[in-house]
């Protein structure tokens, strides 16, 4: 289970960065060695806002190579795009007298997607390697179960429980991620940690529909 369980984020900071830390007041990783993603979330993005705070959370670099680091970014590749295909889709079909605001949700985690996508196809290249490029292999190297959307856009409750549940399993991936590329690829691993946090707020949103 990733909500309601926790999961365990370390880094390291030079002495003087965890001086400035005091200083600036931005929280430091360290201090909270066991967090949710919204925690994540949080500290992730005050550090970003703090001028120099960003440099104050990198992960440890490290040279050494994972060998399966290409088919997990195209496994994200994968994922990301039918993502934003699904909720771009579900942007265009939603209706109702209360579709408005998940519509234009839908289409805002579209987008989102789409520039995760575009990431992940760089750093592939980056790498040497080559992006999946064939829709039929989306499919079978995304990191979760696809399904086809609803034909009809009245159900607006159906289409936020199955929209958590790819959040979800988003979430699951790039937290595995991020832990197997914690000292081996900096560059990786701030991606993954940065689409960590950007699905955590797609599910803070999308459950907020649902109260």
């Amino acid at each position: 289970m990733v909500f309601g369980g926790r999961i365990s984020v370390r880094y390291a900071l030079k002495r003087a960065d965890v001086a400035r830390l005091d200083t600036l007041r931005v929280p430091r990783l360290q201090d909270i060695p066991l967090c949710d993603f919204h925690n994540i979330l949080a500290v992730w993005n005050k550090a970003k806002k703090t001028p120099g705070g960003y440099a104050m959370v990198r992960p440890v670099l490290s040279v050494k190579k994972e060998p399966t680091l290409l088919d997990d970014l195209n496994q994200a590749l994968a994922g990301e795009t039918l993502a934003a295909f699904r909720y771009l889709y579900l942007s265009k079909i939603a209706s109702g007298i209360s579709s408005l605001p998940l519509s234009k949700l839908f289409k805002e985690m579209a987008d989102g997607e789409w520039d995760h996508a575009s990431r992940f196809i760089e750093r592939i290249i980056q790498l040497g390697g080559v992006p999946i490029s064939k829709p039929v292999e989306w499919e079978k190297k995304a990191f979760f179960s696809y399904s086809d959307p609803p034909r009809r856009g009245n159900d607006l409750k159906a289409m936020i429980k199955e929209s958590l549940k790819l959040e979800r399993s988003s979430l699951e991936f790039y937290q595995r991620l991020a832990s197997k590329t914690r000292d081996t690829d900096m560059v990786t691993h701030k991606m993954a940690m940065d689409a960590m946090a950007d699905e955590a707020r797609e599910e803070r949103k999308l459950t907020a529909l649902l109260d």
